[in-house]
């Protein structure tokens, strides 16, 4: 005897836990928002692939945001933090960035 059946839910599955953006932001800009208050917010997106898979983004075409008023920058600091401003624990993988800064 062969027995197929489809179940459905009450509710629907959260597998991403409430997470439905990532957001980029970086600590020596200026002049960018979110949600109508100043922030150091480079780039927002919804990622296009699953839980645990390789995330990748393509901002085309580039975004240029000033960078705070300094004659010098010692340091830039970029922080991947999900849409409740909590950092993305990336559990050791590599991330790589590119950067354009214009003078």
């Amino acid at each position: 005897m062969i027995v197929t059946s489809t179940q459905l839910g009450a509710n629907v599955a959260n597998i991403n836990n409430g997470i439905n953006s990532l957001k980029i932001a970086c600590d020596i800009l200026t002049g960018s928002y979110d949600n109508n208050a100043n922030s150091n917010t480079l780039y927002v997106f919804s990622p296009n692939s699953g839980p645990g898979t390789q995330i990748n983004i393509d901002v085309n075409p580039p975004l240029f945001i000033p960078v705070r008023n300094t004659r010098t920058i010692n340091s830039i600091r970029m922080q991947l933090v999900d849409n409740q401003n909590c950092t993305v624990v990336l559990n050791g993988e590599p991330v790589t960035t590119s950067r354009i800064i214009v003078v």
